[in-house]
């Protein structure tokens, strides 16, 4: 998903600007290896990279260490957002997604809005119900295939329990 929060990043703050939001301070939530933050970085905002992953976090700094953005880089959960300043602006994107439940994203809101001062910018995205229908709509997809391996997922979608679920075949040739 890095692709798509580094190619969306430029459109949500020309829309932002457009709209009126003034400020310098964005945090990237769920920054990952860091390609949005970087973009921000480099049009001069002050940006701050947040992640859960220790390991994400070290491939960003290693990407973006000769580029002399000035980055803060920051360990840390989405459902808490300590040790940060206030915020002009928190991107959150393909993130929510991952968090377990219905409180979790409650409390990624609202300590989102402690951390942003009035008439300031929460941008995020979330899979709804029906996108998930859509997503396990789709025909099974082949993920591999290298001739000795093939890996391929398929999604179903259980309207009871509102949940998604990915299961994965893999075949290997064996040679006898």
């Amino acid at each position: 998903m890095a692709a798509f929060a580094e190619s969306i990043t430029p459109k949500l703050i020309q829309y932002a600007q457009a709209h009126d939001w003034i400020g310098r301070r964005i945090l990237d939530a769920g920054c990952g290896t860091g390609g949005a933050a970087r973009w921000l970085a480099s049009k001069g905002f002050n940006t701050t990279g947040l992640d859960s992953s220790a390991e994400m976090l070290a491939l960003a700094r290693q990407r973006f260490r000769s580029t002399g953005f000035s980055i803060t880089w920051q360990q840390g959960d989405l459902r808490t957002l300590e040790n940060l300043m206030p915020m002009d602006m928190i991107i959150a994107l393909d993130v929510l997604n991952e968090l377990n439940g219905l409180r979790d994203i409650e409390s990624f809101l609202s300590r989102a809005q402690q951390l942003l001062e009035s008439s300031k910018m929460l941008i995020f995205d979330l899979h709804t119900i029906e996108g998930l229908v859509a997503r396990a709509a789709a025909p099974l997809i082949q993920l591999h295939n290298d001739g000795a391996l093939v890996v391929n997922a398929s999604q179903q979608f259980d309207y009871e329990r509102l949940i998604l679920t990915t299961s994965y075949d893999i075949f290997q040739k064996v040679e006898n």
